[in-house]
Parts: structure tokens; sequence; C-alpha cells
């Protein structure tokens, strides 16, 4: 946003039954809506939203899916990334996604889900390209520890490992909260 050009000043809502929608700072109007349908073909709302770096997307939080729209084309038209393969994949990112953050050139983005997983998306191919799980972070929502990158664990084999793997995920669920909330790029070593 800048205050110099009145076109730029504009920020994004989301709410429960209605399409995203594009507000224009300056004079308090609604510039454009952006709208998601479901399999149903019913309006779903964005759980999150966020422009891209140059303002020309928006990348859209749904349920097992990121949405990108661009800001050009108001309306229905939006491409549909999905984080899951299928209801019944046990790979990519589950749940509602909670926040997106694109890096400054606009080439990876960051979404972050309710289930505590912060994946990362390049824009030059389909899905992810790196992914961290609540059990990577050196404590709830504050860093990332990079030498615990996530690689899938083999499913248990025995039943004491299948015990300490509920155990492990009921921690999760109670010492976690409710999931990542916001992402935000920095600078290494800050």
């Amino acid at each position: 946003m800048d205050s110099s050009d009145p076109s730029t000043c504009a920020y994004l809502a989301s709410s429960r039954d209605q399409p995203l929608q594009l507000w224009d700072a300056w004079t308090g109007g609604m510039r454009a809506s952006y709208i998601a349908r479901d399999d149903k073909d019913e309006l779903t709302a964005a759980n999150c939203c966020q422009f891209s770096p140059d303002g020309t997307l928006i990348y859209a939080g749904y349920r097992n899916a990121v949405r990108v729209f661009r800001t050009d084309r108001p309306g229905l038209d939006c491409e549909v990334r999905k984080t899951v393969d299928s209801r019944k994949s046990k790979d990519g990112q589950r749940g509602i996604i909670s926040c997106i953050a694109p890096n400054l050139d606009g080439s990876l983005y960051a979404a972050g889900s309710y289930d505590g997983s912060i994946y990362l998306y390049d824009e030059r191919c389909s899905g992810s390209v790196s992914s961290f799980h609540p059990s990577t972070f050196t404590s709830p929502g504050v860093k990332v520890n990079s030498r615990k990158a996530m690689k899938p664990k083999a499913p248990a084999t025995t039943d004491m490992e299948g015990i300490a793997e509920r155990a492990k995920a009921r921690w999760m669920d109670r010492n976690v909260g409710l999931g990542i909330t916001s992402l935000k790029w920095g600078v290494e070593g800050e």
C-alpha cells in the first residue's frame, strides 16, 4: 500500500457466507468480490487472505486448498491449489489453511494450518517443496528448528510404538493450541 497512489490503498475482508471482498481504504467502498465455491457449488468463505508482493494476486486459504485470484479479474475465476491429493491421502497439508505469507519476490509462499503445520509452496511447480510440523518448533509459534525439518515417519509397527504416537499426538493437541495463525518471512539470523 502506497498512500501516494490511491489505487494501491485497499484491503481484503472475508466473513462467513460471503465472498472475499476488496475494499477501498480511501472511500470505504467495495471495489470487487472474489467468489469461491465448494464441490457442492455452494459459496465458501476464505479463512485467511493475503496479497502477493506486487499486488496482482490474492492468496486465500480454505479447507485443504489455497485459491489464487487475480486482482484484476473479480468473480469466480481462480486457480485452486489443493494441499492434499484426496480425502484419504496421508500426504499433504490437511485441514483449514489459516494463514499465508508470500516471500518478497513472490516465488514462494508459506501456508500455515490449524493442525500446526507450515508448508512452503513454490510458484514454479505444483505441490509443496518443504514442510514443518508442530514437533519441529522450538516452542509453539516462535521459531522453526530447521535441523529437525520434518520427514514423514514410518507408521508405528508395534503396539508400544502406536501408544507412544497417540500419546505424543494428545500432548501436541493440548500444548500447540489452535495452530498457526500468522506467518512472517524474516532475514537470516533474526
